[in-house]
């Protein structure tokens, strides 16, 4: 190698290091709804497998009430957690804040976790949602959803910085399509959010009970921070997916 050359590997190697990629933070961010809990065994197993397993950030669905399992488990990998009713939001940065939202337009029933956490010091919003599902035993409630998720929307925008809405908005539009016509997409789409997954067409949930495969009611929804990649889960004994996305700072 001659001298010339050297000064130029030694040149580029250095505007490498000093490029923004090479200082960028990565957030890694999962979600899932874990069917009330019903095998523990089986989402302590998943939370070893790659990507759930080496998500920086966890957001569960359907913690059965009174559980203990977000606190064995937080320990057990070494998470941070808040939990409210049974939305929970796993962290391996610290909290700066936490608290809930209510989605029905008041001071009581359904809400979502909330939490600022502290990444390498930025200052990142994640929401754990689970919007309804029916009302009075109709399912085809769009309007609804989209005013629960109105709500988030709004609390999110006090919030100066990047914000992850995750979970199971419950999107079911007319269960053979119509999903992303939903209220609760057009509003977040309104509000500036992309979808994590918009590449990716996929089925998140199946009604166990007919073994019929819906589509999409799962969703990662992201603004202000740049999207690096996103893949699916596996249901493991739950009637949702998990999904995996990563973020760059």
């Amino acid at each position: 190698m001659t001298l010339d050359r050297f000064k130029n590997l030694i040149i580029g190697l250095v505007l490498a290091l000093l490029s923004t990629d090479a200082w960028a933070t990565s957030l890694k961010v999962s979600t899932w709804n874990i069917q009330r809990g019903k095998h523990p065994e089986a989402i302590e197993k998943q939370m070893k497998e790659k990507l759930l397993g080496e998500s920086d950030v966890i957001c569960w669905q359907e913690m059965k009430a009174k559980s203990k399992l977000a606190e064995k488990l937080s320990k057990k990998f070494g998470y941070h957690y808040h939990a409210v009713d049974s939305d929970v939001i796993f962290s391996k940065y610290p909290f700066v804040e936490t608290g809930k939202v209510y989605v029905n337009g008041g001071d009581s029933g359904r809400s979502a976790a909330w939490a600022t956490i502290d990444v390498d010091g930025h200052l990142v919003r994640v929401y754990s949602i689970h919007l309804a599902f029916k009302i009075k035993r109709n399912p085809f409630i769009s309007e609804i959803r989209g005013d629960q998720m109105q709500e988030i929307l709004d609390h999110a925008n006090g919030f100066n910085g990047p914000v992850i809405h995750a979970g199971d908005l419950n999107t079911i539009g007319y269960i053979l399509g119509g999903h992303k016509k939903e209220h609760a997409i057009r509003n977040l789409r309104q509000d500036g959010y992309f979808d994590a997954f918009k590449d990716h067409p996929l089925m998140t949930t199946q009604m166990s009970y007919f073994l019929i495969r819906m589509g999409r009611i799962d969703w990662i929804w992201y603004r202000d921070i740049e999207h690096v990649r996103s893949k699916k889960g596996r249901f493991a004994r739950s009637d949702h997916r998990w999904l995996f996305s990563e973020f760059k700072l």
